[in-house]
C-alpha cells in the first residue's frame, strides 16, 4: 500500500475563598510553602508566564508566522471566481482573514499542508473557499470530505459551507450520528461536499450510500481532537478505504508533536503552516470556570467529565474529607475514580497511582500535598472543585495539563461569590478565563443520545455475519421487550454497562442501578444533586494549479484519479 506522508490588577494580599478547613486537612500555607520548596519537581516543563491573554488580532502578528520555504503568495479576493465574488458581497466580506490568506493558495495548489490557527480566527473559510471554487458542480458525486470531532460543529462547518457554495450551486451535506439516515442518504445522492463526524460516515460507507471514488480532498478540522484515542481508530478505518490519489489538510488551534507524527499516516510531504506558533503554550492550556450553587459543585464536576469525558484528569480538593466524598460521588455515578490524599497509607498511594499510570483509573482526585511529585505528562485535563487559598496554587495545579508540548484544560468549579477569585487570579497572572454555562438537561440528553446512537452504530457495523445472524433473532422481540417495564430497564441496564465501559473506563462496571450515571433516574423520577462537598454530607514542491479553465479531474464523469505530483 502507498505510504502517505501530514486566555484582575494585580491583587496585593491573597484571596481566601473559603474560610472552612477541616481538623484533617493541611492548611494553605502549608500548601503554598511545600509547593514552593519543591517547585522545580512539581512544575517541570510549565512555564506560568507563558501564559498570556490572547487579544483579537493575536494571530495577526507577521512575525509569530511560520510558513513554508519558499511561501506561496497570498491569496486575495481579487483571485477568486465571479460566483465566490458574489457570495463574499453578500456576506460584506472585503478581503480574506489572515489564515485564509495563507493557507488557501496551497489548496488551491494541491499542496498537503497542516495548518494552525487559533480559534475563530476563520480556519473554515480557509478550507471551505478553494474547496467551493475547485468543484465541479456537473459531476454528481461527493468531491470533498471535511471530518469534525462532533455534530454541532459539523453543522456549523455546513452553515459556513452553504453561504460560501451557493452562489455556484454546490451541494452540501451533513453525516452525523444520533438522528435518522433518510435525509442525510438522500442528500448524499446529489452532494457535492460531505461533512460528518468520523462513526456515521464510516457506517454510511459501509451501507453503500457514500461513495467515495471521486473523492479528491480530506479536510480534518479540530485534527487534534480528530487524531485523539477517542477517534483514532475510525480515523484509520476512513483513511484505508479512501482514494489514495488524493490532497489532505489538518486544521487546528493546537497542534502537537503527536498530531504531526500521527499526520505522517493521512498526508504525503505536507506544508506547515503556523499563525500562532510563538504562542503555542497560550493555546495549550485553555482555562474555563463554570459558577453553580455551592451544593452542586459535585453534580457541576460530573457534568464536565460526562460532556468532556477526558481519558485522564486531576481532581483537586482543598480538604482530604472532599476528596474521599467526591471520589465516592464520581464512582457511584459510574467514573472510574479513585481517591488520592494525605492519610492513604504509602502502599495504598502506590497502587493507586499504578492504575493511574496504566489509565486503569481515570480520574484521580486529590489534595495539593499528595499529588507534589507526581509528574505524569499526558494528562488533558485538570478540575478544581474548589478555587485554592492561595491564588499562587492555581498555577501549580494548572500546570498539571499541557505538559511535554501536550496541550490541556484547567476548569474550576466556582459559587457567584467565589467568580470574583477567578477574575483576581485572572489579573494577577494575566490569563484569559471562559466562563462556561451549566449544562442543561436537554444539552446532556442531546449528548447521551448521540453518543448511545453511535455506539450501538458502531456494534452493528463492527459485527461479523455469525453474530449478526444471531442478533436478527432477538431483533424481532425488542417491541415486545419494550412493553414491560421490567425488560425495558433491563435493556436499559445493558446499554448503560455499554456506556460506561466505553466513555467511563468501567471494564468491571456492575449494573447498580445507583451507577447508571445519566442513563437511568432515581426512584422519585429526579437526579440526585448532593450538595457541594462532604463536609455537607458526613464522609466521605507545490503542486500545479488546481482553480482555472483546465479540464475536468474526473475525466468527463468518470470518477478516474487525478494526478498528483
Amino acid at each position: 500500500m502507498q505510504e502517505e506522508n501530514k486566555e484582575l490588577e494585580a491583587i496585593q494580599e491573597p484571596v481566601a475563598l473559603d474560610s472552612h478547613a477541616d481538623t484533617d486537612s493541611v492548611t494553605a500555607q502549608d500548601d503554598a510553602q511545600i509547593l514552593s520548596e519543591d517547585a522545580s519537581e512539581d512544575t517541570a516543563g510549565y512555564d506560568p508566564s507563558a501564559m498570556v491573554e490572547v487579544d483579537a488580532q493575536a494571530d495577526d502578528n507577521p512575525d509569530d508566522i511560520v510558513e513554508p520555504d519558499p511561501p506561496l503568495p497570498d491569496y486575495t479576493f481579487e483571485q477568486a471566481s465571479d460566483t465566490m465574488k458574489e457570495a463574499m458581497a453578500k456576506q460584506g466580506w472585503t478581503s480574506p482573514m489572515l489564515v485564509q490568506r495563507k493557507a488557501i493558495p496551497y489548496l488551491l495548489a494541491g499542496q498537503d499542508l497542516i495548518t494552525q490557527s487559533r480559534t475563530g480566527s476563520g480556519k473554515t473559510g480557509a478550507f471551505m473557499i478553494p474547496l467551493v471554487e475547485i468543484c465541479e458542480i456537473e459531476h454528481n458525486e461527493p468531491q470533498a470530505l471535511i471530518l469534525v470531532p462532533t455534530r454541532e460543529l459539523a453543522l456549523q462547518v455546513a452553515r459556513e459551507a452553504e453561504l460560501i457554495g451557493a452562489a455556484k450551486g454546490v451541494n452540501t451535506v451533513v453525516v452525523y450520528g444520533g438522528v435518522g439516515y433518510e435525509k442525510q442518504i438522500e442528500g448524499l445522492k446529489k452532494a457535492h461536499i460531505v461533512i460528518g463526524t468520523p462513526g456515521r460516515v464510516i457506517d454510511m460507507i459501509q451501507k453503500g450510500y457514500f461513495k467515495l471514488r471521486s473523492i479528491r480532498d480530506l479536510v480534518m478540522d479540530e485534527a487534534d481532537e480528530m487524531l485523539s484515542m477517542g477517534f483514532y481508530p475510525d480515523m484509520a478505518r476512513i483513511r484505508q478505504m479512501l482514494p489514495k490519489d488524493r490532497c489532505t489538510y489538518m486544521f487546528s488551534a493546537t497542534i502537537t508533536e503527536n498530531v504531526k507524527h500521527l499526520a505522517r499516516e493521512f498526508l504525503r510531504n505536507p506544508k506547515f503552516l503556523s499563525l500562532s506558533q510563538k504562542k503555542r503554550s497560550v493555546d495549550a492550556i485553555s482555562h474555563r470556570y463554570m459558577v453553580v450553587d455551592k451544593l452542586a459543585k459535585d453534580k457541576a464536576v460530573f457534568d464536565i467529565l460526562e460532556h468532556d469525558h477526558p481519558e485522564m484528569a486531576f481532581i483537586f480538593c482543598n480538604t482530604k474529607r472532599d476528596v474521599a466524598y467526591l471520589s465516592d460521588y464520581l464512582r457511584s455515578w459510574g467514573l472510574s475514580a479513585e481517591p488520592f490524599s494525605g492519610d492513604m497509607s504509602q502502599v495504598a498511594r502506590e497502587k493507586v497511582m499504578a492504575r493511574f499510570r496504566k489509565r486503569e483509573t481515570r480520574y484521580m482526585v486529590t489534595t495539593d500535598v499528595a499529588a507534589r511529585g507526581i509528574d505524569i505528562s499526558d494528562i488533558p485535563c485538570v478540575i478544581q472543585y474548589e478555587l485554592p487559598m492561595e491564588p499562587d496554587v492555581y498555577v501549580h495545579r494548572a500546570g498539571r495539563t499541557a505538559r511535554a508540548g501536550k496541550t490541556g484544560v484547567a476548569w474550576t468549579v466556582v459559587s457567584e461569590l467565589e467568580e470574583l477569585g477567578v477574575k483576581a487570579i485572572g489579573r494577577r497572572f494575566d490569563l484569559r478565563f471562559e466562563k462556561v454555562a451549566a449544562a442543561k438537561p436537554e444539552s446532556a440528553g442531546a449528548i447521551l443520545l448521540e453518543r448511545c446512537v453511535g455506539l450501538l452504530e458502531r456494534a452493528d457495523r463492527d459485527s461479523s455475519r455469525a453474530v449478526r445472524r444471531g442478533a436478527e433473532k432477538l431483533e424481532k422481540l425488542i417491541p415486545e421487550l419494550l412493553e414491560s417495564e421490567s425488560t425495558r430497564m433491563g435493556l436499559a441496564l445493558l446499554i448503560s454497562k455499554a456506556y460506561r465501559e466505553e466513555f467511563y473506563g468501567q471494564k468491571d462496571a456492575s449494573l447498580a442501578g445507583q451507577e447508571m450515571a445519566k442513563i437511568g433516574v432515581e426512584e422519585d423520577g429526579e437526579e440526585r444533586h448532593h450538595g457541594g462537598g462532604g463536609r455537607h454530607h458526613g464522609g466521605s514542491s507545490h503542486g500545479g494549479p488546481r482553480s482555472g479553465g483546465g479540464g475536468s479531474r474526473f475525466g468527463g464523469g468518470s470518477g478516474g484519479p487525478r494526478r498528483r505530483r
